[in-house]
């Protein structure tokens, strides 16, 4: 386990996941994975890391990602935030580079942030001559350090080393790197000097460059959806190919309403079984549509990719604890039979009756915690500070 690694200093929930103003909504799932594996990483007892999530640098949103995943409970909200910055090309200044006008749109920021990527190669070579600004007095009370972008040499020419077998060789920009980081002299943040009532900041309204909504997926919960799947009556073939799913969702969701298997990150909407694989989330609609045509045999067949299922457990109820305690279901039914789904659901639920419905793959928790880690290498200075 990353825990174990004392040089593990946090994870990344994502990185670039919501890069322009198009799809925005996907921060409602990253945001979500952040709340997940923090309180997976409380529930194992395991050592306190920070848990962030690494954005681009895109000017319609770059402000308003900041302060999402920054507001709210600290439960939900990421303990970092990292922007991959490649402004400051050649011989810049801390005005022309944009470090300025970035360091100006931070400065309220509740959380550390600092730079996840940063090192442009427009111009070679590299002499990093943004480093002593990034740690001087005009960055410093914002902004965290940085990382720079990359170790090892692939064929984009970022590298600092190259590596050969168990040989690893360091390239001209290691040389320039590792003097500018000699060079300076950062203060360290130390947990002491942090106030017990940290600053809280208000998530971002919904704009024409924002639209992800403060209301967060559940938690995904393996067995709900063993439960929803053991109650089918007619299910997915075993033999049916994963391309073909999107086809067989595009029909039935033309004929049926899909809300239970359905997330909206807009409007906050998130069917019972929406956190579910995409099989067992197939299976409940062709169920489903086998229902709304009162189980004639032929409703379960779609050339073969669909079968009755002799041993569904029909009387099995199957509500996630989330949904049992907030009294909420996009079907206004708990029962895993699928019976529902053709039923009405709320006004301004996102009714993919008509659309194909938005399918979100589910994620494991132990798929959370192997999201990208950060894992720093000390090359001649500090790689970022965090407080410690």
């Amino acid at each position: 386990m990353f825990a174990n690694y004392t040089n593990v200093l946090g994870f990344f929930a994502g990185n670039e996941v919501s890069n322009n103003k198009s799809n925005t909504d996907a921060s409602a799932f990253v945001k979500a994975a952040v709340r997940d594996t923090k309180k997976y990483m409380s529930d194992k007892k395991y050592r306190s890391i920070p848990v962030g999530y690494s954005s681009n640098d895109d000017e319609d949103i770059r402000v308003a990602i900041a302060d999402y995943f920054a507001c709210g409970d600290s439960d939900e909200s990421a303990d970092f935030f990292g922007i991959n910055m490649y402004e400051w090309c050649g011989d810049s200044s801390f005005k022309s580079s944009g470090y300025e006008a970035r360091t100006e749109e931070y400065k309220n920021l509740s959380i550390p942030i600092f730079f996840s990527e940063y090192g442009c190669n427009a111009e070679r070579p590299r002499k990093f001559t943004e480093i002593g600004t990034i740690y001087g007095d005009d960055m410093t009370d914002v902004w965290s350090g940085g990382i720079v972008y990359m170790y090892f040499q692939e064929d984009n020419d970022y590298g600092l080393v190259s590596v050969d077998g168990d040989t690893v060789k360091t390239l001209s920009d290691f040389k320039y790197y590792s003097s500018e980081m000699n060079n300076i002299s950062p203060s360290l943040a130390q947990s002491s000097e942090v106030s017990d009532s940290a600053s809280t900041i208000a998530c971002p309204t919904s704009a024409a460059t924002w639209s992800a909504s403060t209301k967060l997926p559940p938690t995904p919960d393996s067995e709900v959806c063993k439960c929803m799947a053991s109650s089918l009556s007619c299910v997915l073939a075993d033999d049916v190919d994963t391309s073909d799913y999107s086809d067989l969702y595009g029909y039935i969701c033309d004929k049926i309403d899909c809300s239970d298997i359905s997330s909206d990150g807009k409007k906050g909407k998130y069917g019972d079984y929406s956190f579910c694989s995409d099989e067992d989330k197939l299976s409940y609609v062709l169920n489903a549509y086998y229902k709304d045509q009162n189980e004639d045999k032929s409703a379960c067949d779609f050339s073969g990719s669909a079968s009755i299922n002799k041993d569904a457990k029909t009387d099995a109820t199957c509500a996630s604890s989330e949904a049992s305690e907030s009294g909420e279901s996009s079907s206004g039914s708990t029962s895993g039979s699928g019976s529902g789904a053709s039923g009405t659901a709320d006004s301004d639920s996102s009714n993919s009756k008509g659309s194909s419905a938005t399918i979100v793959e589910s994620w494991s928790i132990s798929q959370l915690i192997g999201i990208t880690t950060i894992i720093t290498s000390f090359i001649g200075g500090i790689s970022f500070v965090l407080f410690d």
